[in-house]
């Protein structure tokens, strides 16, 4: 991957002229696409889309209740007689000012009074259908009005009223209806007044104090339109203010609604953006310019995140067609990560002032970052919420196309710069970047005391449930609020219960059964009062069924009785006969529902409280309930089929239950896939564990520090904690790739890594963080979970990320021989347990009376078994033992083992019973196991081998060995140190054989300085007993000391030949290429078992040589030389910097094998007894590899070697699978380099080079085992 960058800017970058030309066209496409971007500003999209949010929506929508916006006009300290017909008479001109200037364009419909002619229609409306809306209840009024003697009573009342100076106001209604039927129907409007705290006054609603005049209006558009409403609200201000200038400022005019907070939301979002932006803007400029002392270089910086949100733009563009301008404005300033990528390449690109270098390091790790951030963005698609579903999109898309800009694009930008220039920026930055964290013990134990703090208050992080502390209300509009909320507690009450149904019919049906179970909550007190169309707003079966009781209640003797007395009574109070004719006629009218359903007075009164779209049907009963009583209502109709209950409280729990579940959803999700990612990418899982374990304990002390200070999460910071995890991501990626690379090659290249980490940081908190100046509550809580989260991420990372690292590869500063890897890990940690459980249980037997009469013999049965239990239970380690009948145990002996590792002991212990170890005082002292030791009667060295001969008599008198470890402690190398003479002291003293002892492997599975379990092999071999009596040691013991050790010396040799296996040397090797890159370590093992452990080469090497490896390349033969045999000392030479560096990296580097860094044509070849050239010369133009060949054959010492592995380019059908391993290597892996940038290959053919070498009287041996390439080996040698 770091090659195909390279090879792409090597390309690009001859190519200029034409890549400007082909960028301005994509820029102007882009331009042209995205100008066709339909901005929206409906802030809806930000809820999400569960059910119950869609259907509030729905009802939000398409009730008129929802769009209303209620005027508040009142004077201030007004004792005028005639301040309601001011009020009225500026209210008039208010109104008719809305008419003429905002409507119909951007108003519906303005609530304001009702017209004479328009109460007429009203009263004939009823009047002509009265039948239609009489109830039982009616009909006991109209048997108390239609009696005879009321009636007569009625008629005398309105004869009365005619001839009063008013009478003629009335003279048409008491002609109507001389019995007032209508007022029955008419006096259920009431039903539909929701605010009985006000009046009317010459038909216009006033306060019950007649000081408050009030009228709403019902915008055209939505209150997602935020644009269109902007230009409404912008226009009724400026009417407002001329008006108020007439009154002297007397005049208040305060309006409110969902509608006007929906427009002061966005409003204010868009304000806040664009001045934050500006802000961080300037203190970025300055940052940058400051650092990099240069003020172009944050215009250059800033070309990712420029392209990047314009493919954004462009994708959106064209598939979808239009974007939220909140998506838009939120997006871009989460697009601070975008800057990093730019950062991260100039910073770098600062301290080694190569593009090419440059581009080897930071590729693998920004693409890591980049899929893994991007990822964590399309994670939001996962919540609910259309809003959501936008950002992650576009912040996902301008990610990848920024970070693609910064690797393809954003390098040819970048000017030769001087490394070595003493000009520099602001050095604080280098220093704090360059502080050792890790190394800071302090810090280390305060970051694990507040983990484990912050984990009890993870569960406490809360969700905002209180919607109004998201929402910004600025201070007029909440005056205006509450001014509303004095006159009627405008705010607080109300419970939507809708009916719903296929169609209308089928929720008046719905609405008929509700209306039942509301009156029944209404006479127990739950509904304390209600508001309905029940009685207005009817089903066909309805209708129908009121017609019948209508005609079934008017019999011919009801009608002609009632007619009869009404004329009577008319004649004597002194009415004409026929003068209520037109009311008999309603009483002989045939009713039928077709006027009913198709009549427009009747619509408008009930238009509130009916949604009849295409998508939806419902009826609306609002119902006037106690706070306490809410969660009971809920709960009551919940269960009712076709009814829905909302109410404020409903939205937001429903809202909150939604967002909660899909956040920690997306939580787990994203930490899932960005773990998988980081373990792929880095190709280890060790690898994926350390850079993943600084994002989880920064997620737990981000959600720890909300929960200890009462932080919550809502719909709109939920966003930002995406933004600080991607944050998080590259910041452990980086750190962690800084490590690679510095125990890869010994680099300081992590100081570069931490430095450009903690300026991205600094562009971040500063995108970001100036949002805590912002006056919108929301954008506010985004930026002090950013602030938290970056600075959390950052420290842990610095400490958490290197700590962890060093403690895998390094122990007290020094590279482990073999590095820590998880299944170790976890054998060790099962082996450990085992052993402190059994020590404890051991420990137990000598403290309880359990072990008999003789119970240290018991015990060291006991002993015996658990030592063999836990040797037997490292299923990683495979034991074998040699010679089990040497094994005599019958008889006392001294034992004498080599001695490597802790395992020794145990290993010792299970081969018998009875054996009394020498041991150092420090086991004797030792807190798990010292009271084991003492209790078996191990003797201390220290107390000097002279004295211990009294001591170990009598144990040898009651059957006892004596085990020793003549070299006196651990080997650190394995290799057998020089004897001490005690233990052949004790022999000669005691007259005991000697049973010698030889291990291999443990030093392997656990060595000196590093106590963890490692898998391998542990063999065990028992030597033949040395008698007593045997004097071909030697006849004192000073003397069978040193032949013992040298016997011990042979057989350990003997023992490593035989089981030292290609296996043992393959792993050792690859284990000193782990955590060096994914690429790297499948190279090694692909290219040793390929070379089948370099067999074919090993066979024609002596044991003791001078070796010059040519084109040495990472090392892999140099150290399988030297591991199969000490005596060689081996130089190795490549072309390639960062192979040799890394050869010489190893833990397996010592004074005999060596790497240099140079041209091998260009060289003086030192005098070697073997030359290895292995796929090195199709590298090299013919006349350099003949200079090459040349060279060697010179500098062959007497019975020297020359070793070629080369392809022979006529064996065709191999050969062609010869070059395309050799395209992938150097044009796509890059992972070798050629001799120039065309990536050139010269192969030569096998006659050629036999007929060169020929010419040197030289000899050739052809080796040829492969079948899959046409490489081959050449063995030659001077004849």
């Amino acid at each position: 991957m770091n090659s195909l960058f390279e090879n792409i800017y090597n390309y690009l970058s001859k190519r200029k002229v034409a890549l400007a030309i082909i960028f301005v066209l994509l820029i102007s496409g882009m331009a042209y696409l995205s100008s066709k971007l339909k901005l929206e500003e409906d802030i809806t999209k930000m809820l999400p889309d569960s059910p119950s949010i869609k259907l509030f929506n729905n009802i939000y929508n398409n009730s008129s209740f929802a769009d209303k916006t209620i005027f508040n006009l009142y004077f201030e300290n007004s004792k005028s007689e005639t301040y309601q017909d001011d009020l009225i008479e500026v209210a008039d001109s208010l109104v008719n000012r809305f008419q003429t200037q905002l409507s119909p364009e951007y108003i519906k419909e303005i609530a304001y009074s009702l017209p004479e002619d328009k109460m007429q229609e009203v009263y004939n409306y009823f009047y002509e259908n009265l039948p239609l809306f009489l109830d039982s209840a009616d009909y006991l009024k109209i048997d108390t009005l239609i009696a005879s003697e009321n009636i007569t009573k009625t008629i005398e009342r309105n004869y009365k009223t005619l001839i009063t100076p008013a009478g003629f106001a009335f003279k048409k209604f008491i002609k109507l209806d001389p019995l007032s039927f209508t007022p029955i129907v008419l006096n259920k409007l009431k039903q539909l007044q929701v605010d009985e705290d006000f009046e009317l006054y010459q038909n216009r609603i006033f306060s019950k104090d007649k000081k408050h005049l009030i009228f709403y209006i019902t915008p055209k558009n939505p209150p997602g339109k935020t644009a269109e409403n902007k230009h409404l609200f912008a226009e009724i201000d400026k009417i407002i203010e001329s008006i108020q200038q007439t009154s002297n400022n007397k005049l208040h005019v305060e309006y409110f609604g969902s509608t006007v907070v929906a427009n002061g939301n966005a409003q204010q979002i868009i304000k806040d953006i664009i001045i934050t932006l500006l802000i961080a803007s300037v203190f970025l400029f300055v940052l940058i310019s400051l650092y990099y002392k240069n003020f172009t270089t944050f215009f250059l910086l800033f070309l990712p995140v420029v392209f990047g949100s314009a493919v954004a733009i462009t994708f959106f563009s064209v598939f979808y067609g239009s974007i939220s301008a909140i998506t838009l404005g939120i997006g871009s300033v989460l697009l601070g990560i975008s800057v990093d990528y730019g950062l991260h390449i100039f910073t770098h690109y600062k301290h080694t002032g190569s593009v090419k270098t440059v581009l080897k390091e930071v590729s693998l790790p920004m693409l890591i970052g980049c899929v893994t951030t991007a990822l964590a963005f399309l994670g939001l698609t996962l919540v609910e919420s259309a809003l959501l579903h936008e950002l992650g999109i576009f912040a996902a898309i301008s990610v990848v196309s920024a970070a693609l800009f910064s690797l393809i694009i954003f390098p040819l930008f970048l000017r030769p710069i001087n490394t070595q220039s003493k000009k520099e920026g602001l050095k604080l930055i280098d220093k704090i970047a360059n502080y050792n964290y890790h190394k800071n013990p302090y810090l280390l134990l305060v970051i694990g005391l507040l983990t484990i703090v912050f984990v009890f208050f993870v569960n406490k992080v809360g969700f905002e449930d209180d919607m109004n502390k998201m929402s910004y209300v600025s201070e007029k509009l909440q005056k205006a609020e509450q001014n509303l909320d004095d006159l009627n507690n405008y705010t607080l009450r109300s419970v939507y219960v809708l009916s719903t149904g296929k169609n209308l019919d089928e929720a008046l049906k719905t609405n008929n059964k509700t209306q039942l179970l509301i009156d029944s909550l209404k006479s127990v007190g739950i509904v304390k009062k209600y508001h309905s169309v029940h009685q207005f707003l009817l089903s066909d079966n309805q209708l129908n069924s009121r017609i019948e009781s209508w005609n079934r209640y008017w019999s011919n003797e009801k009608k002609h009785s009632t007619i009869s007395n009404i004329k009577e009574a008319s004649i004597k109070t002194g009415f004409k006969e026929d003068a209520f004719d037109s009311f008999f006629q309603v009483l002989n009218k045939q009713y039928e529902t077709n006027d009913y359903k198709n009549n427009t007075e009747l619509s408008n009164l009930i238009k509130d409280y009916v949604i009849d779209t295409e998508q939806f049907k419902a009826v609306l009963t609002i119902l006037k309930i106690p706070q306490s009583d809410r969660k009971k209502v809920n709960e009551i109709f919940s269960n009712i089929e076709n009814v829905v209950v909302l109410d404020k409280q409903f939205i937001t729990s429903s809202l909150i239950d939604v967002v909660k579940k899909d956040f920690n959803f997306l939580v787990v999700i994203s930490m899932l896939i960005v773990f998988l990612l980081l373990v792929f990418s880095f190709g280890r899982i060790e690898l994926g564990i350390i850079a993943f374990t600084p994002i989880l304990i920064s997620w737990l002390w981000i959600m720890g520090i909300m929960g200890l200070f009462g932080i919550k999460f809502n719909i709109v910071n939920i966003i930002i904690t995406t933004f600080i995890f991607g944050c998080g991501i590259d910041y452990s990626i980086f750190i962690t790739k800084g490590l690679m690379t510095e125990y890869k090659t010994g680099s300081s290249d992590l100081k570069s890594f931490k430095t450009s980490i903690l300026i991205a940081l600094l562009t971040t908190l500063i995108g970001i963080g100036v949002l805590i100046f912002a006056g919108h509550p929301a954008l506010k809580s985004i930026a002090v979970i950013s602030i938290i989260g970056l600075l959390t991420t950052i420290l842990i990372s610095y400490a958490i990320t290197p700590r962890l690292f060093y403690w895998i590869t390094k122990i007290r500063g020094q590279k482990r021989v073999t590095p820590m890897t998880l299944s170790n890990l976890i054998y060790s940690l099962v082996a450990l347990t085992i052993f402190s459980i059994g020590s404890g249980i051991l420990t137990v037997f000598i403290v309880l009376p359990i072990l008999g009469k003789k119970p240290r013999e018991v015990y060291h049965g006991v002993l015996r078994m658990f030592s063999k239990f836990v040797i037997y239970i490292m299923f990683n380690v495979k034991k074998k033992i040699f010679n089990k009948e040497l094994a005599d145990f019958k008889t006392p002996k001294i034992i004498i083992v080599n001695h490597q590792s802790h395992i020794d002991i145990l290993l010792i212990l299970m081969l018998a019973p009875k054996l009394i170890i020498l041991t150092n005082d420090w086991v004797q002292k030792n807190f798990f196991y010292g009271l084991i030791v003492r209790f078996a009667e191990f003797y201390p060295v220290s107390n000097g081998y002279e004295n211990s001969i009294d001591v170990l008599s009598k144990k040898v008198k009651d059957g006892y060995s004596i085990v020793i470890f003549p070299e006196g402690s651990r080997s650190q190398d394995s290799k057998i140190k020089r004897f001490h003479k005690g233990a052949f002291y004790i022999a000669e003293k005691l007259n005991l054989d000697i049973l010698p002892i030889v291990i291999h492997g443990t030093g392997d599975c656990m060595t000196k300085g590093e106590p963890f379990l490692k898998s391998g092999k542990i063999f065990l071999k028992y030597l033949p007993v040395i008698s007593k009596n045997d004097i071909s040691f030697g006849e004192t013991y000073k003397e069978r000391t040193k032949q013992i050790c040298k016997y011990f010396r042979r057989e350990f040799a003997t023992l490593k030949a035989d089981y030292e296996s290609n296996e043992y040397f393959r792993m050792k090797l690859i284990n000193n290429f782990i955590y060096k890159g994914p690429v790297l370590e499948w190279y090694l093992r692909i290219k040793i078992r390929i070379e089948k452990d370099y067999n074919n080469f090993l066979q024609h090497i002596p044991l003791k040589a001078r070796i010059t490896d040519l084109g040495c390349g990472y090392g892999f033969l140099s150290y399988i030389l030297y591991m199969r045999s000490e005596d060689r000392i081996i130089n190795g030479y490549d072309y390639d910097l960062e192979k040799i560096q890394t050869a010489n990296n190893c833990s397996l580097k010592n004074p005999n094998v060596n790497f240099h860094c140079a041209d091998i044509s260009a060289i003086d070849y030192p005098e070697s007894d073997v030359f290895i050239i292995s796929d090195v010369l199709h590298y090299l133009p013919e006349n350099k590899q003949k200079i090459i060949i040349e060279g060697c054959i010179n500098k062959l010492l007497p019975n020297g070697k020359l070793l070629i592995k080369e392809a022979d380019s006529n064996m065709e059908k191999r050969h062609s699978r010869t070059k395309w391993t050799e395209f992938m290597s150097t044009k796509v892996v890059g992972f070798n380099q050629t001799y120039n940038d065309e990536k050139q290959l010269f192969f030569i053919s096998k006659d050629n080079l036999i007929n060169f070498v020929s010419k040197h009287n030289c000899k050739v041996e052809i080796i040829d085992n492969t079948t899959f390439t046409s490489n081959i080996i050449y063995v030659i040698s001077k004849n």
